[in-house]
């Protein structure tokens, strides 16, 4: 076997599982879709309704917290927040209390990220427990009846379920910010649609997902790990309670528009997830199949599926080694399968696109994203030679 021909093969068996579950989900996600945002039951409105704690982690909010607080308005009764002003140092806690909402203050240098913040909220919630506890960003908007519905559902599956976490392009934003909107869209939106066809779970998104409170505080959330909420999910996976996806419920953000602010948020998403690629997605594969737990299979393999940027450019390159490959010696299987996979894989892109994506980029912006893509090499060098490891906060604009 020439060398050539041994790189394809590898790169083959490397991408060839990550790709078939994106393909996967996509198409599953496009053939099955009703409206724009798939279907959900909604819970019964007569059922009682649970007593729930909005939990906002907040570090330096002070510009968005009271657009997010008032998004809240008219909260049903039995509904309460409670903002954790977590190494503040600016008036996030004064106008979380302006606004009506209960504040816990924290301070500590040495043990930063948005996992402390949260255990000190549950901690701080034990002397008068609810029933559910919501997790709601300082910077995200929602309404007074998605929460509803959140916690509605969360007591009648007694699971933690995440609703519709998306992402927006403030107006005027660059192309780089639209596309980034589109896959972070198909990310949190269209891979979980599909997914749950086929009985998958849905990664916990960081904001806008509930737990109940028999498994909120049965858990450790103490860590300054750099993508908490896809940790979460895997403890969560493992002990039988992955998280359930629900299509009407939406929480929204907007991407930073400062370039710096974009480049810390990428690197410390992107580098986070592949870090547990190759920390725990192997070992959870491996106990999923060992001890029959469908959850921690159906994560691991979501899991796998590495940033939609990384996936183009492995495709694209190993596509680039088959072309090269028939241009000096017969075609093999191996460059065969590359070429498949990534036209697969640009389909699969031009569904989503179809489906979800033409509000957010027109057919010729979409020409473009290839040298997006291209742009973000740095980001994946940067995993090799100088890692995200502790957590930072994306600066707002």
């Amino acid at each position: 076997m020439s060398f050539l021909n041994a790189v394809l093969w590898s790169g083959v068996a490397l991408c060839a599982l990550p790709t078939a579950v994106f393909c996967l989900q996509i198409l599953s996600a496009r053939l099955g879709r009703q409206g724009p945002l798939g279907g959900a039951a909604r819970p019964d409105e007569a059922d009682r309704l649970p007593a729930t704690v909005i939990l906002m982690p907040a570090h330096n909010e002070e510009k968005v917290i009271a657009q997010t607080l008032a998004s809240l308005d008219g909260l049903p009764d039995g509904f309460r927040v409670v903002v954790v002003a977590d190494n503040c140092n600016d008036q996030t806690a004064a106008i979380a209390r302006q606004w009506g909402g209960s504040v816990v203050e924290r301070s500590s240098q040495s043990l930063r990220g948005k996992g402390y913040a949260l255990q000190h909220g549950l901690d701080h919630l034990k002397t008068q427990p609810p029933e559910v506890v919501i997790v709601l960003d300082a910077d995200c908007t929602t309404t007074a009846d998605d929460m509803h519905r959140l916690a509605q559902c969360c007591r009648q599956l007694a699971r933690p379920v995440q609703g519709i976490y998306l992402m927006h392009a403030p107006q005027g934003s660059s192309l780089a910010t639209r596309v980034a909107e589109f896959a972070w869209r198909v990310k949190t939106m269209v891979r979980p649609l599909g997914w749950r066809k086929w009985g998958g779970t849905v990664q916990l998104m960081g904001s806008g997902f509930a737990l109940p409170w028999s498994v909120a505080t049965d858990l450790n959330l103490a860590s300054g790990h750099i993508v908490e909420d896809m940790k979460l999910t895997f403890d969560l996976a493992e002990r039988g309670m992955a998280p359930v996806f629900v299509t009407d419920v939406r929480v929204s953000s907007l991407f930073p528009t400062a370039g710096a602010a974009q480049d810390t948020q990428r690197r410390r998403w992107e580098h986070g997830h592949l870090s547990m690629v190759f920390s725990d997605v192997p070992r959870a594969m491996v106990q999923a199949l060992t001890r029959g737990n469908r959850q921690l299979l159906s994560v691991a393999l979501d899991l796998l599926v590495p940033p939609l940027s990384l996936l183009v450019l492995m495709l694209t390159a190993l596509a680039a080694l088959a072309v090269l490959q028939m241009g000096v010696s017969a075609p093999s299987w191996g460059g065969t399968l590359a070429l498949l996979m990534a036209v697969a894989t640009a389909v699969s892109v031009l569904l989503a696109w179809s489906g979800w994506g033409r509000d957010v980029l027109s057919a010729r912006e979409l020409l473009a994203v290839p040298g997006f893509v291209l742009r973000k090499l740095g980001v994946y060098a940067g995993f090799v030679n100088k890692r995200e490891k502790s957590w930072n906060r994306t600066d707002r604009d």
